[in-house]
């Protein structure tokens, strides 16, 4: 098959289409745990982020002028958000790997069990930890080498999740996989992840400044400006809902891919797993 022609079978609408009728058949479970593993951590971390930095500013007179004891304490008080941080983010990672694992397998319109979707998920966090910790390195390096070559690690590598999930791969032959599967799709899936998150920028600022508005934050998102309450929940609010839609996002692109260059359709992928 000609690059024309796999670029021409692969459809924007129907990957977001497919996106959505994944989150839709499990939105019950996958929303009850993007609630508990992303918007409970997240609420905590935002909260207790926006009152240390409100009250530094305090303790500043607003100046930003600080002696050494308040140095210490703000060290201190540091310390402690990157370690709920840390721990957000890990948790954050289990729930993902548990989405993903579901709308991997996702097979008619019966939603995976909790139960199931726990042991599954559980069995696949580590290489799910390591590959997002690999990916973020890329991206990074990537973008301290001018930018233009992390957006070409992000996108070679966004679909090593699903590719390392459905194939049972080794972290190694996840990221050749991805790589091979978006080689020649690339500004597809970049246009793809681009409309998400500007979309996902308009809706959850749009969401999360009502919510700051309802609590007395007005429009303001930043630590240590506004309630706490209100940005913390906005904050937990919009990462609850966003998290099943990308990674079932991240499912819908790679099945996009296979069938474009493949011709691998959703029931031979459920075929490993049985």
């Amino acid at each position: 098959m000609s690059f024309t022609e796999s670029r021409m079978r692969f459809d924007m609408g129907d990957v977001f289409g497919d996106c959505i009728d994944r989150v839709r058949k499990n939105a019950i479970n996958f929303y009850l745990l993007s609630a508990i593993g992303v918007g409970v951590p997240n609420f905590f971390v935002q909260f207790f982020q926006r009152q240390i930095f409100a009250g530094l500013t305090t303790s500043s007179g607003g100046n930003g002028a600080f002696n050494g004891a308040m140095l210490g304490k703000m060290g201190g008080q540091l310390f402690e958000i990157y370690s709920l941080i840390a721990l957000a983010s890990l948790i954050g990672v289990g729930v993902m790997a548990m989405i993903i694992v579901a709308a991997v397998e996702d097979d008619g319109d019966q939603p995976m069990s909790l139960s199931t979707m726990f042991s599954r998920g559980l069995r696949f966090f580590p290489a799910c930890l390591g590959l997002t910790i690999i990916w973020y390195i890329g991206y990074f390096v990537g973008f301290l080498l001018f930018i233009v070559p992390g957006v070409i690690i992000s996108v070679a590598w966004s679909v090593i999740l699903p590719a390392y999930a459905s194939e049972q791969l080794t972290l190694g032959g996840a990221l050749s996989r991805s790589a091979k599967l978006t080689k020649g799709l690339r500004w597809s899936v970049l246009g793809i992840w681009l409309l998400y998150f500007l979309v996902g920028a308009i809706l959850g600022g749009a969401l999360a400044a009502a919510i700051g508005l309802a609590f007395g934050s007005g429009l303001s998102l930043f630590a240590g400006q506004g309630s706490p309450l209100g940005g913390a929940l906005g904050a937990a609010i919009v990462g609850t809902l966003f998290l099943p839609f990308q990674s079932c996002l991240m499912v819908s692109i790679f099945n996009a891919l296979r069938r474009a260059k493949e011709q691998v359709t959703p029931r031979s992928i459920i075929d490993a797993f049985t």
